[in-house]
C-alpha cells in the first residue's frame, strides 16, 4: 500500500508539473492564428455519470481521481452536458455530429445486425483527413459498427471505413472479462487480426494509444481513446492501479469494484498523459467525456434516474476540456452542451467549415470552443435533445427529451398502443425531477416554455 501511494504521489506530481508547463505554454504560444497546430486526445469513459465523477456536486463516496482533477484545474468543466442514456447512440453522435434519429442509431449496436452508423455519414476522422490532412486513430471500445448491404463489410472494419487509420480494441459493448477478451487490430488496408488478449483491458487501450501517439512525432493527430472502464463486468483491477487493496477478488459489492475501476481508469489516463512528450503535450487539447449515466446498481446518489432512461441521472455526463487553447483555466461552464457538439468543436479547432464536411445533411452540432477560449459570445445552443428506443426495431417504444436553459420536457411513447405521456420539469427549481409541473396549474411562463419545447420536440421527431 505504501509503495502504491508513493507511486501515485509521484505520478500526480509529474502530471501537475506537465499541466503547469502546458498552461504557460498555451498562454504564450497559441493564439487563433495557430489553432490548426493542435492535437486532440478524446477520452470516453464508459458508464460514468456526473455522480461518479470528481468535480461535480452530484453523488457521494467518489473514487480518487487525481489525474482528472488535474485536468479540471487546468481546464474547463462543463456541468450541463447531455448524452444519450446508452452507449452506442452517444458514440454515434460524437462521431457524426448528428442526432440518433437522423443516423438510425437510437439503440445498442451489435456486430451481427444492420444497426449502426452508415459509412455515408460524416465522421470526425474523415473530415480531418480530407480537410486538414490530419491522421486519426481509435482505441478501445467501438460499439458503433454495422453490417451494410449497400457497402458490404464486417463490423470489425467499421472504424477504418469511418476514416480512422488504425483501430485496436473490442468491437462490442463490453468485454467478457477484463483480463481475457477478444481484441481486434485493423489498419488502412483492412487487414484484420483477432486475438484473445490477456492484458488488462484499460492498460491495453492506453498502451496502444501511447504507442500510436509516439509514432506520430510532431505531426498533428486525433486520438480516440474509448475506455471500457468502468463498464461491467465489475471486478477488482490490478492492485498497482488503485488504492482498494483490501477488496477481495470476489464477494465485495459492485459499487466497491466500480470505484476501484474508476480509480484504475484515472491512473491509466495519467500514464497516457505522462507518456506524451512535453512538446507534443503543449499543443494537445484533452477532451474527457462520459457516454451515459451511471448504471443504477452502482450509482451513489445524485440526479433521478440512471443509465438507460432519460431522467438527468441517465443523460447528464461529465465533460472536461483541458490543455491547449484553454484560457483562464479552473473554470466551470453551465451553458448547454450536447454530445453532438464534440464534432463541431473538433472542426472549429482546425478551422474547418461544417458545410464542407456534412455534405448537405442536417447538422445538430455546435462548437463549444468559445467557452474553452473564454470568448464572450451568444450561447450557440438554446436547447438540448436526447432520444432512445427500447430496441432496434422500427416499432420499438421510445423516449425523448428536450430542454432549454431551465425547463425540460420528456415524452414517452408505447409503440404497441400508441399511447404517449409527457412530463415537464423546472430544472432550476427542481433539478431532481420530483415535481411534474403537468400535474398542477402552469404559470404563463411555464406554459410558454412548454409550448416552445413541444414545438422543438416536433421538429426533432422522425
Amino acid at each position: 500500500m505504501r509503495q502504491l501511494n508513493t507511486f501515485r504521489h509521484c505520478l500526480i506530481q509529474q502530471m501537475r508539473s506537465l499541466l503547469e508547463v502546458l498552461t504557460v505554454a498555451v498562454a504564450t504560444a497559441f493564439g487563433a492564428s495557430h489553432a490548426a497546430d493542435v492535437n486532440i486526445l478524446l477520452v470516453i469513459a464508459d458508464d460514468m455519470g456526473t455522480d461518479a465523477t470528481v468535480g461535480y456536486a452530484e453523488g457521494t463516496a467518489k473514487a480518487p481521481m487525481p489525474v482528472l482533477q488535474g485536468l479540471q484545474a487546468n481546464g474547463v468543466t462543463f456541468t450541463n452536458v447531455w448524452a444519450n442514456p446508452i452507449c452506442s447512440p452517444t458514440r454515434a453522435t460524437i462521431l457524426t455530429g448528428r442526432y440518433g434519429f437522423r443516423t438510425g442509431v437510437q439503440f445498442i449496436c451489435q456486430p451481427s445486425n444492420t444497426l449502426g452508423v452508415a459509412v455515408t455519414e460524416p465522421s470526425i476522422p474523415r473530415a480531418l483527413k480530407n480537410q486538414a490532412n490530419i491522421s486519426s486513430a481509435a482505441f478501445g471500445k467501438w460499439h458503433t459498427g454495422r453490417l451494410d448491404a449497400a457497402a458490404p463489410q464486417t463490423a470489425q472494419d467499421h472504424p477504418i471505413l469511418m476514416g480512422f487509420s488504425r483501430y485496436v480494441g473490442g468491437i462490442t459493448g463490453a468485454v467478457p472479462n477484463y483480463n481475457s477478451w477478444p481484441r481486434y487490430v485493423n489498419n488502412l488496408t483492412l487487414v484484420e487480426r483477432l486475438t484473445t488478449s490477456t492484458t488488462y483491458t484499460t492498460t491495453d487501450t492506453v498502451n496502444e494509444a501511447a504507442s500510436w501517439i509516439k509514432r506520430n512525432g510532431n505531426f498533428n493527430w486525433l486520438c480516440w481513446v474509448a475506455l471500457n472502464a468502468p463498464h461491467s463486468p465489475f471486478h477488482k483491477p490490478p492492485n498497482h492501479l488503485h488504492s482498494f487493496d483490501a477488496l477481495p477478488d470476489t464477494g465485495a459489492t459492485n459499487r466497491e469494484y466500480f470505484a476501484a475501476m474508476v480509480e484504475s481508469m484515472d491512473t491509466e489516463l495519467g500514464r497516457l498523459l505522462s507518456s506524451i512528450p512535453t512538446t507534443v503535450r503543449e499543443k494537445t487539447i484533452v477532451i474527457f467525456i462520459g457516454d451515459n449515466g451511471t448504471p443504477n446498481g452502482v450509482k451513489s446518489g445524485g440526479f433521478r434516474g440512471a443509465k438507460d432512461n432519460i431522467y438527468e441521472g441517465g443523460i447528464r455526463v461529465p465533460l472536461v476540456v483541458s490543455g491547449a487553447l484553454v484560457a483562464n483555466p479552473n473554470r466551470t461552464v453551465s451553458q448547454l452542451v450536447n454530445s453532438t457538439d464534440i464534432f463541431a468543436t473538433v472542426m472549429d479547432v482546425h478551422g474547418i467549415n461544417l458545410s464542407s464536411v456534412n455534405e448537405g445533411l442536417v447538422q445538430d452540432t455546435v462548437s463549444f470552443l468559445p467557452y474553452v477560449k473564454n470568448i464572450a459570445h451568444p450561447a450557440p445552443r438554446t436547447t438540448a435533445f436526447v432520444g432512445r428506443r427500447s430496441s432496434g426495431a422500427a416499432n420499438a417504444d421510445f423516449q425523448r427529451a428536450v430542454r432549454n436553459d431551465r425547463y425540460k420536457l420528456l415524452r414517452f411513447t408505447v409503440a404497441s398502443t400508441g399511447v404517449t405521456t409527457e412530463e415537464f420539469y423546472d430544472l432550476q427549481e427542481n433539478p431532481l425531477e420530483t415535481t411534474d409541473l403537468l400535474l398542477g396549474s402552469l404559470t404563463t411562463t411555464e406554459q410558454t416554455n412548454l409550448n416552445n419545447l413541444r414545438t422543438r420536440l416536433a421538429e426533432l421527431s422522425n
